[in-house]
């Protein structure tokens, strides 16, 4: 993560904004199902890697006292529920609060930090469903655009 923000750094000059919208899903989600290994993965890409890439940017952030940061997080992170699955359902409200931490601990330093908690979309992501995602469902759920409109608000 900070490679990645020192490249943009590098090529930009600065981040201004940064947008946390990594994510990954599993077939097998229940508790049951769940290998440590597979737990591991998923708060890693779901969860550390928001907390990570926020770590390495928020120094010029503070400097500059200014930046915004926007996690992508997920309905998943506001309610628990089997579709989503136990590890990515922790990682998300994990992801959520990181947001809101982070919000309130960067209030008067011109940082601003929204969550924004999109449900179903229509991304490769879909495809780790343990039940296929019919082509009715895809016409009728959130577009990656959709989210993109959202954030950019």
């Amino acid at each position: 993560c900070q490679a990645l923000i020192d490249a943009a750094t590098g090529r930009f000059g600065r981040v201004d904004v940064l947008v946390n919208n990594a994510g990954m899903n599993l077939k097998n989600r229940t508790v049951r199902e769940l290998t440590p290994a597979d737990w591991d993965q998923m708060v890693r890409v779901n969860l550390d890697g928001a907390f990570y890439c926020t770590k390495a940017v928020l120094p010029q952030m503070l400097q500059r006292k200014d930046g915004v940061v926007v996690n992508v997080v997920s309905i998943a992170g506001l309610r628990a529920n089997p579709l989503g699955g136990a590890a990515y359902v922790a990682a998300k409200h994990g992801m959520g609060a990181l947001g809101y931490v982070l919000a309130n601990e960067e209030k008067d330093s011109g940082i601003r930090v929204s969550n924004v908690y999109p449900g179903e979309i229509d991304t490769p992501i879909l495809e780790q469903r343990p039940k296929a995602v019919t082509d009715e469902q895809r016409a009728v759920i959130l577009k990656p655009e959709d989210v993109a409109e959202a954030v950019l608000y």
